[in-house]
């Protein structure tokens, strides 16, 4: 996603957080079929979540994350950010 200053968080937005908990950068990517020609379009972030031991299926919208929250969440869970 493209950053931009959301004034609802006071903060750049830089990511999103799926009902899951999780940012939509760690779900994978869905592959859903265009038309009868059996064409794929692979759309990246929309897919199953890559978290360990998370039963998510499909990234579902909650809220926006911004970029100090980002970088408090890396933090915490001691990963580099692969964005």
């Amino acid at each position: 996603m493209k950053p931009f200053w959301s004034n609802q968080l006071q903060d750049i937005a830089v990511d999103e957080i799926c009902t899951c908990g999780h940012l939509r950068s760690e779900h994978g990517s869905q592959s859903l079929a265009m038309d009868k020609t059996e064409a794929m379009l692979r759309v990246a972030n929309e897919g199953g979540c890559c978290g360990e031991d998370c039963s998510c299926s499909k990234y579902k919208f909650a809220r926006f994350v911004g970029m100090h929250e980002h970088v408090e969440i890396h933090k915490n869970r001691g990963s580099l950010c692969q964005c």
